[in-house]
């Protein structure tokens, strides 16, 4: 049996292992994660049984779609509300954990380390628990490509994997993981309008995906290239050559391929 904190979460049998686990062996994984037992709130062990059941949702959806379960991913499920016990207040009867993300995000580094975690999975893991509770700003949808972008962008770029992931999982397809791992409400109406955002991001991440992957597509020969192997000059025959060159198709010729289109365009326009 797994009772180490790291040990459990790098495993690829986490849910058989958590099935398999005591109260106790579960209490026996990190000091901090016991204080989501919160007994001045009502119902607080709601909270540490929330995020046990956020960790499970969030694999089986990650299984879903096919994407790797990483250590990286299941520890922010399980930790996302981490900084709760921190920002707990009670007002006007009404209790709220006002920027329990922000706290979670600075409290579970020196946590992680301890257990072995190394800076890049723990920078990626913090960002994560900071931007966790996002997904209610889509509730409404989602207006614009460029705003999800700006999000995407920013997400990477705390995470520090702009140009390289951490484990071969992108920070974003993590976190709209944990976008819907973290849906446990049993409001309905509510639960629903952030699904419906949620899916709208998907939407409009995807699609930015599939146009920056098409844009950094280039034709296997050049416009030099070209006038150089055909003997032409720049112009409006040169123009329609790489129009053609540049289309979803002609990106995906080779260089001989790619000149033999060219030269019949040329023939074309010389006849």
């Amino acid at each position: 049996m797994a009772t180490d904190l790291r040990e459990l979460l790098e495993s690829p049998a986490t849910l058989t292992l958590l099935e398999g686990m005591s109260e106790a062996e579960k209490h026996g994984l990190e000091p901090l994660l016991n204080q989501l037992h919160m007994p001045h709130i009502k119902n607080s062990k709601d909270t540490w049984e929330h995020s046990f059941t956020v960790l499970e949702q969030g694999i089986r959806i990650a299984e879903k779609r096919g994407t790797p379960a990483t250590v990286v991913l299941k520890t922010a499920l399980l930790f996302h509300d981490i900084g709760k016990p921190l920002t707990y207040k009670l007002e006007g009867g009404k209790v709220s954990f006002h920027k329990h993300d922000l706290v979670g995000a600075r409290i579970i580094r020196p946590v992680l380390k301890k257990h072995g975690y190394t800076k890049k999975e723990i920078r990626e893991i913090s960002t994560l628990i900071r931007f966790h509770m996002r997904s209610h700003i889509y509730k409404n949808g989602v207006t614009t490509d460029s705003a999800v972008r700006r999000l995407m962008a920013t997400v990477t770029e705390q995470a520090g994997t702009t140009t390289k992931t951490v484990d071969g999982v992108p920070t974003f397809e993590k976190l709209l993981i944990l976008f819907k791992a973290d849906l446990t409400s049993k409001n309905n109406r509510l639960r629903n309008r952030i699904l419906n955002g949620l899916k709208d991001l998907e939407a409009h991440a995807n699609n930015i995906v599939e146009k920056d992957n098409r844009e950094s597509l280039r034709p296997a020969v050049n416009g030099y290239e070209v006038m150089e192997h055909f003997n032409i000059p720049p112009g409006q025959l040169l123009g329609q050559v790489m129009k053609c060159l540049n289309t979803d198709e002609g990106v995906r010729l080779n260089r001989d391929e790619a000149l033999e289109l060219a030269g019949t365009i040329i023939q074309q326009h010389n006849e």
